[in-house]
């Protein structure tokens, strides 16, 4: 029973263990022991087998787990073959008594496309706040002069509602006198001069 449980555990793709208070490894399966580059992880301490480096990354999230805090997040490490790899890793802790006896640790690779989007989120996330929230007039604005996005400041700035300035053009705003050198500067930008 004890060998067909081992032949599960190091059967499951994702890299899973359990550490004891003083982060030293008790359990690794294969792809723990693969990640971490060393057939036997058993009483090595998490900082000796990542390095300083990157032990100071996951250290806060290890010091969370042992205070009895779950910790879910996702990193770019170099695995013991020396590719980088995107993970999702969840640290759990291991309650006995009212008190953190270890914890658990599993590590999931993320597809890069997953990255890439997570990434793409956080930054539309970012312009998003920082359009808002600019304390100047902000807007994007289509190729063809339409408003596609604009902030509080702009809308303050020029007069309108969002919904009033949206069914406009710059075109239709911009004074008549200026409106030539607009139309000038629109074109050295969509032209890349």
């Amino acid at each position: 029973r004890e060998h067909m449980m081992r032949r599960t555990v190091d059967g499951i793709p994702a890299s899973l263990g359990y550490w004891d208070r003083e982060m030293r490894n008790v359990v690794a399966n294969r792809a723990l022991r693969a990640l971490l580059a060393s057939d036997d992880l058993t009483g090595k301490t998490m900082r000796d087998l990542m390095g300083p480096g990157m032990f100071s990354i996951d250290e806060p999230h290890l010091l969370a787990v042992l205070t009895g805090e779950r910790q879910d997040y996702t990193r770019t490490m170099i695995d013991g073959a020396g590719f980088g790899r995107h993970l999702r890793i969840a640290l759990i802790p291991d309650v006995v008594d009212g008190k953190v006896a270890g914890f658990f640790s599993q590590a999931i690779d993320v597809p890069a496309q997953s990255v890439l989007d997570l990434d793409r989120d956080e930054s539309l996330s970012l312009l998003t706040t920082s359009m808002e929230f600019a304390p100047i007039g902000k807007a994007v604005v289509s190729a063809d002069g339409r408003w596609l996005q604009v902030n509080r400041a702009m809308c303050a700035l020029l007069g309108f509602t969002p919904d009033e300035l949206m069914a406009t053009t710059f075109r239709d705003l911009t004074h008549p006198d200026d409106l030539a050198a607009a139309e000038a500067d629109l074109t050295a930008l969509l032209d890349g001069s």
